[in-house]
């Protein structure tokens, strides 16, 4: 019964790709030092990773009573991914497990890199258009009541983005709690309804049609799913296991969909490459053509592997030439703001000293 508690404890462990990265790299080394995989975990119980001493302890407990380390992990199924099972379960029936453990580490490193590209990419925009929010919002609930109020008690015509700015802090003003409190629920509703199934269909066309974020989108699921084949097929794993689990690890609906189907069709006799060539929005010619060539010359892993340097070269610099567009666009945007704020008020303001002159 306490057994099943620590189970139910450790499963909900959020365990980042470097960390994962660093725990298989520890365990190839060692085994490849002489390390016995027990003698191994033990010792990682007290030096491995923090995050994850707990879930060590506990997969060596199951080997320990005849659990393979490929079944051990399984049941950390939040940690673990079918992908790494898969590669480790091929390992340990090939008998090179050491070699499984590092393969997979410089996976996750790589994965872990392009995600990181990503983000940094992602994170300036971000932060600007979230602080100018906070800013704007912050101007029109604090600041700008007392400057409106002086406007309304003048008898002047006041311009169009003056009266604009009068309404838009007058609503601010009364409703401002109702405001946060809807974008609130709005951000929780939407992050909800984007992770749903039903919702991905619809998303992921939609991201496959925006210019330039289509690029990315497609070179990161080539770049997944290239990868991912690469290795599991490198593994020893057959070709149809290796499809089984790639078409969990890729993101897009669409690219899950094609997988499904060359499954379907390969098993049929059809060629992977042939199937993929019927989606050539989805699959680059150039993609298709190196796959057949491999699938011709018996050397489909080593094909996977170039493509996979390929695509995140192309995400890469996707990634690059989105985030040196932004900077100036969002200048220009916040300069506009902020231009035009500076206008609603100190026209009225020459108004009204105009006036007084007069």
């Amino acid at each position: 019964m306490s057994k099943n508690i620590f189970e139910k404890k450790i499963i909900f462990i959020k365990v980042g790709l470097n960390d994962k990265a660093a725990f298989f790299r520890d365990l190839g080394i060692m085994l490849n030092s002489g390390f016995s995989i027990t003698e191994a975990l033990s010792l990682m119980t007290k030096q491995g990773p923090k995050k994850l001493r707990g879930v060590v302890k506990n997969i060596l407990e199951k080997i320990e009573v005849g659990s393979t380390f490929s079944e051990a992990i399984k049941v950390h199924d939040s940690i673990f991914s079918t992908f790494h099972v898969n590669i480790l379960r091929a390992g340990e029936a090939s008998g090179t497990l050491e070699e499984s453990f590092g393969n997979l580490s410089e996976e996750l490193l790589k994965q872990g890199a392009l995600r990181e590209k990503i983000r940094t990419a992602m994170f300036y925009p971000g932060i600007v258009l979230v602080l100018s929010f906070f800013l704007a919002f912050g101007m029109t609930y604090f600041v700008l009541p007392n400057l409106t109020k002086i406007f309304v008690g003048m008898d002047i015509a006041l311009p169009l983005s003056t009266r604009f700015l009068i309404w838009f802090t007058a609503v601010t003003q009364e409703h401002g709690f109702l405001i946060l409190c809807f974008l609130v629920l709005f951000i929780v509703l939407g992050n909800y309804l984007l992770k749903r199934d039903f919702v991905k269909p619809v998303l992921h066309k939609i991201f496959l049609k925006i210019p330039i974020v289509k690029d990315i989108v497609k070179y990161k699921n080539l770049t997944d799913l290239s990868r991912t084949m690469s290795l599991l097929l490198k593994s020893g794993l057959s070709f149809f296991d290796a499809i089984e689990t790639t078409k969990k690890i890729v993101g897009n609906y669409y690219y899950k969909k094609v997988l499904i189907e060359a499954e379907l069709k390969v098993n049929e006799g059809m060629k992977l490459s042939d199937v993929l060539a019927r989606h050539e929005h989805l699959f680059p010619g150039m993609a298709v053509g190196m796959i057949s060539i491999g699938e011709r010359s018996g050397k489909l892993v080593e094909q996977f592997t170039r493509l996979g340097d390929l695509y995140e070269f192309e995400v890469s610099k996707r990634v690059s030439k989105i985030s040196i567009a932004i900077e100036p666009i969002l200048l220009i945007f916040i300069g506009l703001v902020v231009g035009g704020l500076a206008m609603s008020i100190i026209t009225p303001i020459y108004k009204i000293t105009g006036s007084i002159g007069y």
